[in-house]
């Protein structure tokens, strides 16, 4: 479990600063680099469906729509959708006939079970690979205005550039496939 200052200590290493922040709250020209740019940092990552961003809830019908479509509101704290059910099911086939207008969802089934990514700030929850990529994020946002080194800042926002599409497939790596066919399948194949 890392956190957020150990975040920033990271950040801050990478672009050799050695006096780390103790507190999120101090009063150091670094914290405050910090925390100024750790938010923004975070959300320019979670663009990727990471698992730790993914939830899964049922949606309430509002009304209905255009050819009789059902019509929901979509989540206040939706960054992504990545999945449109009928059921909870994980095994569940993906609906694909949906339209987004106005933050509401338009689709032909109810219930409706909604899979899709949510910020989340809480670095307790981060995987190492994410904080790896983080700490380099934020080390490019806070590199000049600390150093006032633009060669530095340009080497730190390729590593950065370089390590979030590395979280990126070791996430994708770690997550099972749930539409593989099933093993008896494969086995009757061989």
């Amino acid at each position: 479990m890392t956190s957020e200052v150990e975040i920033y200590n990271l950040a801050l290493s990478h672009i050799g600063i050695t006096v780390p922040v103790a507190s999120p709250t101090e009063k150091s020209n670094e914290a405050k680099q910090c925390r100024l740019h750790f938010a923004h940092a975070v959300r320019a990552l979670q663009n990727f469906p990471y698992d730790f961003l993914k939830t899964t809830r049922s949606l309430a019908m509002i009304g209905h729509g255009e050819n009789g479509d059902h019509v929901y509101d979509l989540p206040r704290d939706m960054i992504r959708l990545i999945k449109l059910a009928s059921t909870i099911d994980d095994n569940s086939l993906p609906v694909h006939d949906y339209a987004l207008r106005g933050g509401q969802l338009h689709c032909k089934i109810s219930p409706a079970y909604l899979t899709y990514t949510k910020p989340v700030l809480d670095s307790s929850l981060f995987p190492p690979s994410f904080i790896d990529a983080l700490s380099w994020e934020l080390a490019a946002r806070i590199c000049f205005p600390l150093t006032k080194d633009q060669k530095l800042r340009q080497e730190t926002f390729q590593i950065a550039q370089m390590r979030q599409p590395k979280a990126e497939e070791i996430n994708a790596n770690n997550e099972i496939d749930s539409w593989d066919l099933p093993a008896n399948h494969l086995e009757a194949r061989s």
